[in-house]
């Protein structure tokens, strides 16, 4: 067994979730949201990609695999993908997990095998009753 890096965010869900999104998965900071964020999950976060600590940005930057495991309501959904050398990592309100290798500064994670569409929709359901939300961000080495 390798190197597990670990580090959790709390949030909350909001009863505009949709996540109908096929490319990415939002989580904001913001406490609210509008019908337009078809990928965000939960708002309310308490982490934006700006306040990772500068050692789990480092190695989340070299990870080749990235999981990402959300959590309502004992519900949880295990999305995989992977780090890259150009995360800048330094928006202060989105963070975005995304299918695809584009990298902007709300970008933490590329390649994951899930967008927001995907997600199982218990968990959906539990998240617009605007329960907590926990995201547990592990990086294998």
């Amino acid at each position: 067994m390798g190197l597990v890096i670990k580090t959790v965010c709390f949030a909350r869900g909001h009863p505009l979730v949709k996540a109908e999104h096929s490319t990415t998965i939002g989580i904001t900071t913001e406490g609210r949201m509008t019908e337009k964020g078809d990928c965000i999950v939960a708002v309310g976060c308490d982490k934006s990609p700006r306040d990772f600590q500068h050692e789990f940005k480092s190695f989340l930057r070299k990870s080749k695999r990235v999981e990402i495991e959300l959590i309502c309501s004992g519900i949880s959904e295990k999305i995989v993908g992977s780090g890259s050398n150009g995360l800048s990592l330094d928006h202060e309100k989105e963070m975005v997990i995304r299918k695809s290798d584009y990298e902007c500064p709300k970008t933490i994670a590329i390649k994951a095998d899930k967008a927001s569409i995907d997600l199982d929709r218990r968990l959906i359901d539990e998240i617009k009753t605007g329960k907590p939300v926990e995201m547990w961000i592990s990086l294998h080495f």
